[in-house]
């Protein structure tokens, strides 16, 4: 090695070789979060926080909602293009049970969570039944 300077060098007649790794991750589907950390349940409406979906590595573009009752089999879209932080599903009934399924989408791949839960009585108790 001949120095050219004080920060670098001249090689001469070497052959350098480089092993090379990539330590960046590899961003994945968004993952499926808790329902304490997504619900926000009263007696008329649900609130999801759909800011606290732990997205993967890659930032969530958008989401899409639907909710039924109980005995209800066709699902109610709620939108397939959500694109804000929180959303309400208002005007449910109060001591009904429903099921609220939430696709949240990235570039690198989407997951579908469904989540069961009493609306509230019309005096805030929880409804018990099931």
């Amino acid at each position: 090695m001949t120095p050219i300077n004080s920060n670098a060098y001249l090689l001469s007649n070497m052959s350098l070789f480089v092993n090379a790794t990539s330590s960046i991750p590899l961003s994945t589907a968004p993952r499926q979060p808790t329902q304490e950390d997504i619900l926000l349940i009263n007696s008329t409406s649900v609130t999801l926080f759909l800011e606290a979906w732990p997205s993967g590595g890659c930032p969530l573009q958008y989401f899409i909602a639907e909710y039924h009752s109980r005995g209800q089999k066709t699902w109610t879209l709620v939108s397939n293009n959500i694109q804000q932080e929180e959303l309400v599903i208002p005007d449910l009934i109060p001591a009904t049970w429903y099921r609220v399924r939430v696709a949240a989408h990235s570039d690198a791949g989407s997951s579908v969570q469904e989540f069961v839960f009493a609306t509230k009585t019309r005096t805030g108790g929880r409804y018990q039944c099931i």
